[in-house]
């Protein structure tokens, strides 16, 4: 039972940036195409079942939702992303024509996304992966679509409240008055974030996510901002609760801003 619920971590922490469907027609990808950002639309209820035959089972609802937002770098036939959500959130690969991989790790267990570029815009694949040799049967269909900037959409109190945590976070120390009491933990585990100490110069709407893996965790809707901190630039998103206090807060460091 241990293993089983260390597999489902595992893989819900890796599922978070990836995508999935059907093949489409073939074009030719070039850099300027995938450089940018992408939203990530996925079921919105996966579980993964181990068997000593079967391996890893993923099971996975019809209904979708927006699931992540992902920063894709493109240079000549290499491919990197970096997501907003999911403890493994760096991921490398390639393309090839119209064919796109990325591969993220999480200790033991990783995953392959496999998709390919239509002429609408959108990537869409599977993945598929693995832990310590064993393999994993099905595939989680998914689409990336690129992000129009500037979103639309945007939460000018979320927007605020981001600032303020930030804030909160270069001084050293939280005012609890602005955080739900069950996020002061998780708000606080920002500050292993590299540019935690660092002045953001500059916070961009991206969208918004649905964080929701496991029955235990809380069912969240967190606004996604690009955070500028000098030349880099990270991926930070927040949750809101009804009170209007900060609810959750999490930052994935990035790499120097995309130029533009």
């Amino acid at each position: 039972m241990f293993l089983s619920a260390r597999i489902s971590l595992l893989f819900a922490a890796l599922w978070l940036p990836l995508g999935g469907a059907a093949a489409v027609d073939q074009v030719l990808v070039t850099a300027p195409c995938l450089s940018g950002y992408w939203s990530v639309t996925g079921p919105n209820l996966i579980q993964i079942k181990l068997g000593p035959f079967s391996g890893i089972r993923i099971i996975y609802s019809g209904a979708t939702d927006v699931r992540d937002i992902c920063l894709l770098r493109h240079l000549g036939s290499g491919l990197s992303a970096t997501c907003s959500a999911g403890l493994s959130s760096n991921a490398d690969g390639g393309v090839v024509g119209d064919r796109i991989k990325l591969r993220w790790w999480s200790g033991p267990a990783n995953l392959i996304f496999s998709g390919r570029w239509d002429r609408n815009g959108v990537i869409a694949g599977n993945f598929s992966g693995g832990l310590v040799g064993m393999k994993v049967t099905g595939g989680v269909p998914a689409s990336l679509r690129k992000v129009v900037l500037p979103a639309a959409g945007g939460n000018p109190a979320s927007l605020a409240a981001a600032r303020d945590v930030l804030g909160d976070l270069k001084a050293g120390r939280l005012t609890a008055v602005r955080y739900e009491p069950v996020a002061l933990k998780r708000v606080w585990r920002a500050e292993a974030w590299p540019d935690a100490k660092a002045p953001a110069s500059q916070l961009t709407y991206l969208g918004q996510i649905h964080v929701h893996w496991q029955q235990r965790q809380p069912d969240l809707r967190e606004d996604v901002y690009e955070v500028r901190s000098g030349p880099d630039v990270s991926l930070c998103r927040i949750a809101l609760s009804r009170r209007g206090l900060v609810d959750d807060f999490a930052c994935q460091q990035g790499a120097p801003a995309l130029s533009g």
